[in-house]
């Protein structure tokens, strides 16, 4: 009977449903093991599964799931028992049924390649469209090429719902093995999707090398501290926070405060603390020498960027500018984030400066149109000043100092027991630009540096004595002997230089990470000094025991035996040529720590302690260079899923150095196997979540309309109160006076409150019937 219909069991036993009907738990429905749905029955009774069956999808799912590699496709069985004279020969449709299982495996393996390709080139998936007819063509004798099949979609879900599960899986496989690990993350904005990007990435041992490679993102509108905690307590949940000894960020307050609450929830969690050795001290040397810059008030920067704005996107004013000058190279763009990075920008510049300059003169005397521009104006302005090509190339000599120490530090290798004496050396050599000789004789060590009052003048040089740089010093030379500049004029700009200076050591004195004693103390872990300085060493090696010990990372019992072991070890480098020799710019720290120190059970407790500390990190390069990879993988109306599917496997192809290199295993074959399934599930997923929001909105739309309705019938009952009250004002007036007037008055408000009543009615039963639409939701 329709309505009255339930789930009959003898359907299950019928071949035409058995391979994709199962029981639902709600008696009236059915559920298609296929299509991964459920539906109704209740009123068609077996009909109902007669009509899914012959549905388009239910159908194009069904082929695929019955073509689909079967687990035991990818595995093997080993037999110990001696085969059977009979089983040896094998009939022609096991063999068929073998070469069949193979030829899958192989179709399906170069899928997976074709869509790694499509990854790391950063193709779109679109470019997949019609390859199987494209690879039947060039390779007409091969059955692979025939059968392969990765066209746009499939390549899509290939990518976002096969590899990168495995790839993400075996990543947080790799990091629950760790005895330690870091978290390293950054926010930048992403253009298309309108939010802001964290990206996150671990850094970990990879056999014997540091590595550190990207787990994901999360995205954020609001990016309070509050907001940048919980993502990362969401992607800590995924990794465990037992085994994390660091969070590696930039340096800005919110990161702080963020910091200072994952602190206080680490330790209540697991009885741990972060170890804290600051921010990243690339972006503090950036921040340092742009602050050194503003001081001055030279105004580079704007200048600089307005010669690039000057000529970009115009080609009129460019093709004036060619016209005029007989100089077509254009000016590249300042960077405003990471002004050491200027370099390149500073070269250009003073290389096209005497073009600029015949370029505005002729704009002057009107041989030109005038661009009318703040950027024309700011150009002008500094082609006025006779020491502004000075100014930049003290900017570009200071730079060129300082790049050196952040191309050696822009790596993934263990840099930290190397940082403090290169920071050293890096501020002596800036203090020596302005600084006497019986200053940089006391700064003998990072510490002693760190303690030195750069703005005392009795330290300074005489101004006229100060460093400017090889060219700026010819530049300024050449200007006092043509009389351009006074006299009075260079010193100034010289002591301009001097603060310059002064204000970018003072930064980095205050907010460098050689400030926390941890930093300072890995040198002991440097192969050199473990080779020639072992009392120092394990003074430094003391010192950072404490630190782990106060932060619950080793137990205080077995530090004698770490130092017993260290300072064996270090007689072992002692005699060994390339502890010696070592170059932190060629050689990792890592790899020969590992093969000596790491493999031997005689150092067994103080490789622990020594693996946890080479596993921290110096600074956020890894992070930066991520945002790039993000930049050449967005596209319009991408999904932030697809995203993070994409800079997974992009990141496994690269550390594993290359397409081919990516070991296609049966578990990998396995989870592009069921890429298709997972699709249409999170296709699924996603309808319902469509379905339940709309319902949602009808349910908030109801809602609001009945709390109209309320309002407007509360009105109407004030109105008509009034009415009946006015009229029997008039009544009892008419009663008392005897005039008939306001009997008038009095019924035509009781008319009045009567229409009102009949409108009260129609309110209340349209009340009724949302109330009822509202159940029906």
């Amino acid at each position: 009977m329709p309505g009255k219909c339930s789930f009959n069991s003898a359907w299950l036993s019928k071949d035409s449903y058995q391979q994709w009907l199962a029981r639902d738990g709600d008696q009236g429905r059915a559920r298609c093991k296929f299509c991964m749905k459920s539906f109704d029955v209740s009123n068609m009774g077996e009909a109902a599964l007669v009509s899914h069956l012959k549905g388009k999808k239910h159908q194009v799912v069904a082929s695929a799931t019955t073509n689909r590699l079967a687990i035991t496709d990818f595995m093997t069985t080993v037999s110990t028992e001696r085969p059977s004279s009979s089983s040896v020969v094998l009939s022609s449709a096991t063999k068929q049924t073998t070469i069949s299982s193979d030829s899958k495996n192989e179709v399906l393996k170069a899928e997976i390649l074709w869509a790694l390709k499509v990854m790391n080139s950063h193709y779109s998936f679109k470019s997949s469209e019609d390859t199987s007819k494209l690879f039947a063509a060039m390779f007409p004798d091969s059955e692979i090429a025939k059968r392969f099949a990765c066209g746009e979609r499939k390549c899509a879900y290939v990518c976002t719902f096969g590899i990168a599960p495995h790839l993400k899986k075996l990543l947080l496989s790799e990091v629950s093995s760790q005895t330690t690990y870091v978290m390293l993350f950054d926010e930048s904005l992403n253009h298309h999707l309108q939010s802001k990007q964290m990206d996150l990435h671990v850094r970990l041992w990879d056999g014997a090398e540091v590595k550190t490679k990207y787990i994901g993102s999360e995205f954020l509108g609001h990016s309070t501290a509050v907001d940048l905690a919980e993502k990362i307590s969401n992607a800590l949940s995924e990794t465990g926070v037992k085994n994390l000894i660091q969070l590696s960020m930039d340096g800005p307050y919110v990161n702080w405060k963020a910091f200072s609450l994952l602190q206080k929830e680490i330790q209540k969690q697991v009885d741990k603390s972060l170890l804290n050795i600051g921010s990243c001290g690339l972006h503090i040397l950036h921040n340092a020498f742009r602050e050194g810059c503003k001081t001055t008030g030279w105004d580079i920067e704007h200048t600089l960027s307005s010669l690039y704005w000057l000529f970009h996107d115009c080609p009129a004013r460019h093709e004036d500018f060619v016209t005029a000058t007989g100089c077509s190279t254009v000016m590249l763009k300042f960077c405003k984030h990471r002004w050491l990075e200027n370099v390149t920008v500073t070269d250009r510049a003073l290389k096209l400066w005497p073009y600029v300059q015949i370029y505005v003169e002729r704009v002057l005397r009107g041989e030109l149109p005038d661009p009318k521009t703040k950027s024309f104006e700011t150009v002008k302005n500094s082609t006025k000043d006779c020491l502004f090509i000075p100014k930049v190339m003290i900017f570009n000599s200071i730079a060129r100092e300082i790049t050196p120490f952040l191309t050696l530090y822009q790596t993934d290798k263990p840099m930290l027991p190397f940082l403090s004496e290169d920071m050293l050396q890096l501020m002596k050599g800036l203090m020596g630009r302005f600084c006497n000789e019986k200053s940089l004789k006391a700064a003998t060590s990072v510490m002693k540096l760190l303690h030195i009052p750069f703005e005392d003048k009795s330290l300074h040089k005489d101004a006229s004595k100060t460093n400017l740089g090889f060219s700026a010093e010819a530049c300024l030379n050449q200007l006092r002997s043509d009389k351009k500049v006074s006299e009075r004029e260079a010193l100034e700009l010289k002591k301009e230089c001097k603060t310059f200076l002064i204000t970018t050591l003072s930064k980095l004195q205050s907010k460098a990470p050689v400030n926390y004693q941890l930093v300072r103390s890995m040198q002991c872990l440097d192969p050199r000094r473990m080779a020639s300085s072992k009392d120092v060493c394990l003074v430094q090696m003391k010192r950072m025991l404490h630190h782990l010990v106060e932060a619950n990372h080793i137990e205080e019992s077995i530090c004698d035996d770490v130092l017993r072991e260290f300072a064996n070890f270090c007689d072992f480098a002692a005699l060994q040529a390339t502890f010696r020799e070592f170059n932190p710019k060629t050689d990792r720290v890592d790899t020969p720590l590992y093969e000596t120190m790491g493999t031997s059970k005689s150092f067994a407790n103080v490789w622990h302690v020594v693996k946890m500390l080479l596993v921290l990190s110096h600074g956020q390069a890894s992070v930066e260079r991520g945002f790039s990879i993000n930049k050449e993988l967005i596209v319009e109306n991408q999904k932030e899923a697809s995203l993070i599917a994409q800079r997974l496997i992009v990141g496994h192809i690269r550390s594993v150095g290359g397409v081919t290199n990516v070991a296609i295993t049966k578990e990998l074959l396995l989870s592009v196997a069921g890429a298709r399934q997972r699709y249409h599930s999170f296709l699924d997923d996603q309808k319902r979540a469509s379905v339940k929001e709309i319902g949602v909105q009808k349910r908030k739309a109801l809602g609001d309309e009945l709390d109209e309705l309320k309002k407007k019938r509360n009105r109407v009952k004030e109105d008509i109160g009034a009415l009946e009250k006015s009229a029997d004002g008039f009544a009892d007036k008419a009663e008392s006076t005897g005039n008939l007037t306001f009997i008038a008055k009095s019924n035509s408000l009781r008319r009045t409150a009567k229409d009102k009543r009949a409108s009260l009615e129609e309110i209340e039963k349209k009340i009724d019937q949302k109330v009822a639409e509202m159940k029906e939701k």
